[in-house]
């Protein structure tokens, strides 16, 4: 869709940060932005719309791929004529005025929290959940590795990672800045695993360890990494200060 006027379309739900990485572009754009060059009858602040409410979708890829694989979809919308009458030209106005949009937008890829989760032995853990505290947006670990990446807004956050059959682990103040990437590794520690290790600590009790978040508000930056001592009990920390006390 090729003319001047212009739109960018955040098919993802309105939140922050959808709506964040529609104005990086819109905004370094040569009119996207100016409401005055926008097509007949749109009336888009910022010249950004949430595609839902724009007009409705259903069952389109733009969903499956939000709900489904995580992924944060922005259409640009380049105009309001699909064929235009004088090609040549209006390519070469549409470089000219999407030129340094395209690597703004581009460039928001690096602002994010990234990591690795990872149980104590350093094997991967897939399936995780990462939640961001006042996001209601989830995202989850598929990598085969562990890695998962996750745009964030510049900002402080509270980053937890869960999964049933692990305990939940949780960096408190984590800070995303403007254009960087803040690494952030998991370790969780099964249930199972802490289990047994209790009983051989309880010498006849049950040994079973009572159910709590493991929270840390340790930097996760220090020493381009993060520290793995969070609040757990004596018996978990015995089994990992010795292994690793910072990921890279």
């Amino acid at each position: 869709v090729l003319m001047s006027d212009v739109r960018c379309v955040v098919e993802a739900v309105v939140s922050t940060q959808s709506t964040g990485l529609a104005k990086s572009y819109s905004f370094a754009h040569a009119s996207m932005s100016d409401t005055s060059k926008q097509c007949t009858n749109d009336n888009f602040k910022n010249g950004i719309t949430n595609g839902n409410m724009w007009y409705k979708v259903f069952n389109g890829m733009q969903d499956w791929n939000y709900v489904d694989m995580d992924c944060f979809e922005v259409t640009i919308e380049l105009g309001c004529c699909k064929y235009p009458s004088d090609p040549k030209s209006t390519f070469k106005n549409v470089w000219s005025d999407n030129f340094r949009s395209i690597f703004v937008f581009t460039a928001k890829a690096h602002q994010t929290i990234r990591g690795k989760v990872s149980s104590w032995d350093g094997s991967p853990i897939l399936g995780v959940t990462i939640n961001v505290e006042g996001i209601e947006k989830e995202i989850t670990v598929r990598h085969p590795s562990g890695f998962y990446w996750r745009p964030l807004q510049p900002g402080v956050y509270n980053i937890t990672a869960s999964k049933t059959g692990y305990f939940p682990l949780t960096y408190k103040n984590v800070a995303v800045l403007e254009g960087e990437s803040t690494v952030v590794n998991f370790i969780l520690i099964s249930r199972n695993q802490a289990d047994g290790e209790g009983d051989n600590e309880k010498s006849g009790e049950e040994g079973k360890e009572e159910d709590q978040d493991r929270e840390t508000n340790e930097d996760p930056k220090d020493s381009g990494g993060v520290k793995l001592i969070p609040t757990i009990s004596l018996v978990f920390l015995q089994a990992i200060i010795p292994l690793m006390t910072i990921l890279h």
